[in-house]
């Protein structure tokens, strides 16, 4: 039986890892959508309800917008991640008999199941997204170590002036640090995942901020470029909260730029070392 539950998991992180990979291209992402639901009805739970529940479910998220896909994933990205894990623990560690273990399954599925309608629901509400990238002439490692320090930002941004962890410790999720802006306000911010073999990490903006977004959450990753180049790409999604006093368009253009800012000055950094 653990052998059994070993396997099947597996292949459904396997579809799990599919969606994420292609997440925020439309086509695509359905497609994704669709072999994971045919795989837990296949091998999980075999109710053929589940998959017409999540077809429908599918027609729903079809009349969003692709950038609605990308700020879903990003919301639950994280979330996703620690599903995964847990399950996958309670089933290997765990001795579970034959029901004890069917049981443990219909829970991880609906889990994941309503993760995504949250996703869906939260995209639906406006969430914007931005997205931004450089190549970096160096080793991944060095670029890595530039960046892996939660209160290392105020290193590389020239947007900050400080950047202060006042709770936790690099590294440890659940860490806050307060980033104040050069000639403006200080805001805190909260660490949610840290993956060193990832070169990623994850965090939040602790609302309510004196920001013109709101229910902010990004993503910071350092990848394997072309040959003698490191990619990194940083990630956000979030909520116009400027009052009206901004159309979504400009809020896009400030995070954006405030993106871009920050990995031009890294290239230049470390390019020029």
């Amino acid at each position: 039986m653990r052998n059994y539950v070993e396997a099947v998991f597996e292949e459904q992180l396997a579809g799990f890892r599919r969606i994420r990979a292609i997440a925020g291209v439309r086509g695509l992402w359905m497609d994704g959508f669709v072999h994971f639901s045919g795989l837990i009805s296949k091998n999980l739970m075999r109710p053929r309800e589940l998959a017409g529940r999540w077809k429908n479910q599918i027609n729903r998220f079809k009349n969003l917008s692709g950038a609605a896909y990308t700020a879903a994933d990003a919301v639950v990205q994280a979330a996703l991640d620690r599903v995964g894990r847990i399950a996958k623990y309670i089933f290997l560690k765990l001795s579970l008999n034959k029901e004890e273990a069917n049981a443990m399954k219909k829970i991880v599925v609906w889990t994941l199941s309503a993760l995504f309608m949250t996703s869906g629901l939260a995209a639906a509400q406006g969430m914007l997204n931005s997205s931004q990238s450089v190549e970096i002439k160096g080793s991944i490692w060095r670029v890595w170590e530039a960046v892996k320090d939660f209160d290392g930002l105020v290193n590389w941004h020239p947007a900050f002036s400080e950047s202060v962890i006042i709770s936790g410790a690099n590294e440890e999720v659940g860490a806050v640090r307060t980033l104040t802006l050069k000639d403006g306000p200080s805001f805190d911010e909260e660490l949610t995942s840290y993956e060193v073999l990832d070169r990623k990490f994850s965090y939040r903006v602790i609302d309510p901020a004196p920001l013109p977004i709101a229910s902010y959450a990004s993503t910071f990753q350092v990848l394997e470029g072309r040959r003698g180049f490191t990619l990194v790409q940083w990630r956000g999604a979030y909520r116009n909260n400027s009052e009206g006093k901004m159309k979504d368009e400009e809020v896009i253009a400030l995070i954006d730029g405030l993106y871009r800012a920050g990995l031009d000055n890294l290239r230049s950094m470390i390019e020029s070392q």
